[in-house]
């Protein structure tokens, strides 16, 4: 399949997999692990902890801030940017685009408690991610 990084990514790990189940050495048992580990897989939508920790410091009211509606509207727009990217390369992927409208609802319920609770913040949070009242 044109375009499906993830896909493949998935098919190697699965590889990997049934490699270690039947090698019976320790040793090489290890390093198949070791390559495991080093390898990236992420479902389409999920960010990296580093994408989060970013979305989540811009968005923070407090220090140990990490749930307010702000940041997790910071983290959904993230991730409805990724998932957005990942439909637009693979058009057939419906469960996917499922996920992508509860994002986009889950989003739009927080602006909406955002605009009644804290409308000066619902206003920035608006203009700093670029949404629509």
């Amino acid at each position: 399949m044109p375009g499906s990084e993830n896909s493949t990514a998935w098919r190697h790990l699965g590889l990997k997999i049934r490699l270690f189940q039947s090698v019976k050495k320790p040793e090489i048992q290890a390093e198949i692990i070791i390559s495991i580990n080093k390898a990236e897989f992420l479902l389409p939508g999920m960010l990296k902890t580093k994408e989060k920790s970013k979305a989540i410091e811009a968005f923070r009211t407090h220090e140990k801030d990490t749930g307010s509606s702000a940041v997790q509207v910071a983290i959904l727009t993230e991730q409805i940017s990724q998932l957005t990217a990942h439909l637009k390369k693979n058009p057939k992927d419906n469960h996917s685009r499922r996920g992508l409208l509860g994002m986009v609802a889950k989003r739009k319920n927080l602006m909406d408690y955002l605009a009644k609770h804290e409308p000066k913040r619902h206003a920035s949070v608006a203009k700093k991610l670029g949404l629509k009242k």
